[in-house]
């Protein structure tokens, strides 16, 4: 994918993919992708570890045109996919291209009219433009990204027809709200859309989604309300395509669970949804209106605009959007980006790339509120050995003081950590230093970033009444999306470490694992992780119909304060069992101190009665030491425990 880096072949007008498109997972074409990974540039750290170029040549399975439906406004005219049969309609328009004047404005919803189709035919046979990437995380090349990005996908099982009233689930890609889009190579939607109806939808990002700046008329949260019109497109036009929609869930993995959880507490969503689910993100505090307008000034200054003029950011190039957000102070650290694109979810204060706390959109913290429909939420095990591996990769020798100065970034709250979690906790068994200290790490930024922030969503949604349901992905892939034989990525000599990481679950909620693309060929999901991925996607359906994700062969408990059982997937199965929070006590305390939402007191409840060293000192002031919290103070810490990052 072209990145805004280089903006030569730039528009804004969509740009599709040739008639001929690939399948299963992004169907894109097949060619040879290139994966930027610059030394000395920090999207290195935070460049997910993957190169597709592995991806695309086994990806065989090409969607034929010429299959259609007839709507009462004329035939829509979609494509299929060779290997399941599903049809496919893509880059439908949710919204008006949000250009020029529409620049940082909330979306205008389009729906299906008259006026959508020309001369009775709308062409649905090819991938809408993705919207502009703002940081090197994909290297897919097609479609270009766009500002006119707005367009959904839908996927209908091959025996669908208008009057089947199927359930509908609408996929929220991840990415860090800086990189992304609906055509990423793991969202394998051709085998999904098989008991569902299935969509997928770009949203702004970065700047472009969150931007927050009062004077100039520029309220912010511009993706939160991209999500909400996607969402009413589905309410208004899904049952054109054999949809239900009274039977829709919205789910998201990483950035697109954060975005998702905020979404989930909106009021309007209750009429929209019949439940969420979040897989490895949500649960964070989000930023203060008043630190948002301070970073929105900043960047505007970047940009050489006064705060107030509107007409002068609507008029910058997307080459000048770019370079003023690395110009923006309140974003830099030692010159280098720090924010959400680490995927992790600490209290958030000063990035373009979340959402805010506006008043007007986002009224209430959402840790505050809670879901008010279902919602499904969880984490894998080792969530942040995607993100910490590749730090260690070119460090040479880890000895004992990477672990130590990986601590000493966290400033007052680095001895509390290293008490807690002391090293030889981690080289027990005879395991060696350097890789006790990829193991502690890992598992620090696992539970701070990942696991405890879903327990506060658990916990808050339980609060406010509405059922939660919990799940821990601790399953180890037989084959791993992250290699193939003689195609790995730069860091396949650590693949052994990496076990249940980041992004490791898609594969089995898109029911993706009988056409996973091994180049060697010589790799095959066992038949326990295809049951495990059968048992996931039928639970998907079921909360889409009936916001509880039980099935006849898995009664998932619903998730309380006194009673944490949940549904563990483990190596090579299923269970039903507790899902260990009691760590998130201590970090409920350095959350505090951070300047997050307190959950050290009982109006949340608490995972276990114990007392933790650092919920005995009181949380400051609201925005006390806010440039030290969120994603800074996580990413700071986790940049300095490799020296490889910044040589």
């Amino acid at each position: 994918m072209q990145l805004v880096d280089d903006v030569a072949g730039f528009s804004t007008k969509s740009q599709n993919t040739p008639d001929q498109v690939r399948c299963p997972q992004s169907m894109l074409r097949s060619r040879a992708l290139q994966t930027t990974h610059e030394k000395s540039d920090l999207t290195s750290v935070m460049w997910l570890p993957l190169s597709f170029a592995f991806l695309l040549p086994a990806l065989a399975a090409a969607i034929t045109t010429n299959d259609s439906i007839v709507l009462p406004f004329g035939n829509v005219q979609g494509t299929k996919c060779k290997h399941s049969g599903a049809k496919g309609f893509l880059g439908i328009p949710f919204a008006k291209p949000p250009v020029g004047e529409l620049r940082f404005m909330p979306p205008k919803l389009v729906t299906l009219t008259n006026a959508t189709f020309s001369n009775g035919v709308l062409d649905a046979t090819k991938l809408g433009s993705t919207c502009i990437q703002w940081k090197k995380v994909f290297a897919w090349e097609e479609p270009p990204p766009s500002e006119d990005c707005l367009y959904l996908n839908v996927y209908v099982p091959p025996n669908s027809s208008r009057g089947s009233a199927l359930p509908v689930k609408v996929f929220a890609c991840g990415g860090g709200n800086n990189a992304g889009a609906a055509n990423f190579p793991l969202y394998d939607v051709c085998s999904l859309a098989s008991d569902s109806i299935v969509v997928t939808f770009n949203y702004r990002l970065g700047p472009l989604g969150f931007l927050s700046l009062s004077k100039a008329g520029i309220g912010g949260n511009m993706a939160i309300q991209d999500y909400l019109a996607a969402l009413r497109w589905v309410n208004e036009d899904i049952s054109y395509f054999g949809g239900d929609p009274t039977k829709v869930l919205l789910f998201g993995q990483s950035a697109g669970a954060a975005d998702t959880f905020v979404v989930t507490t909106l009021p309007e969503v209750k009429d929209l949804i019949k439940g969420a689910a979040m897989e490895s993100g949500g649960g964070q505090d989000l930023t203060p209106s008043d630190i948002a307008q301070q970073v929105g000034e900043s960047y505007a200054s970047a940009l050489n605009c006064e705060a107030n003029n509107l007409k002068c950011l609507q008029s910058k190039s997307l080459k000048e959007l770019l370079a003023a957000r690395r110009k923006t102070p309140a974003l830099t650290k030692n010159g280098r980006s720090l924010g959400s694109e680490f995927g992790l979810n600490m209290p958030q204060r000063s990035n373009l790339n979340s959402a805010v706390l506006d008043g007007k959109i986002v009224k209430d913290e959402p840790l505050k509120v809670g879901s008010r429909v279902p919602i499904i939420t969880g984490f894998n095990q080792y969530d942040s050995s995607l993100f910490v591996i590749p730090l260690f990769s070119n460090s040479g020798s880890i000895t004992e003081k990477n672990y130590t100065d990986f601590l000493a970034q966290w400033g007052d709250n680095g001895p509390l950590i290293g008490k807690q979690y002391p090293l030889s906790r981690f080289q027990q068994r005879g395991n060696p230093t350097g890789s006790a200290v990829i193991d502690a790490v890992t598992h620090i930024a696992t539970v701070a970033g990942f696991m405890c922030p879903i327990s506060r969503n658990l916990r808050a949604t339980t609060a406010a009444g509405t059922p939660s349901f919990a799940y821990r992905f601790n399953h180890t892939p037989s084959c791993p999306w992250l290699w193939v034989k003689g195609r790995e990525f730069p860091h396949a000599k650590h693949l052994s470490l990496f076990k249940s990481a980041h992004t490791s679950e898609l594969p089995f909620v898109f029911g993706g694992l009988w056409n996973e693309p091994w180049g060697n060929g010589s790799c095959n999901a066992t038949e326990n992780e295809r049951q495990i991925s059968r048992g996931l996607v039928s639970a998907w359906t079921a909360m889409a119909s009936n916001g509880n994700p039980s099935t006849k062969d898995y009664q998932w408990p619903q998730f309380s304060v006194n009673n944490t059982k949940g549904l563990n997937i483990e190596q090579d199965k299923m269970v039903i069992g507790d899902i260990d929070f009691t760590e998130c006590d201590f970090w409920d305390g350095i959350w505090a101190k951070l300047g997050g939402v307190n959950f050290t007191s009982n109006a949340f409840g608490s995972t276990n009665n114990s007392n933790s060293s650092a919920k005995e000192s009181s949380a400051p002031a609201r925005y006390k030491h806010w440039h030290r919290g969120s994603m800074t103070a996580m990413a700071a810490a986790i940049i300095g425990a490799s020296t490889a990052v910044w040589s």
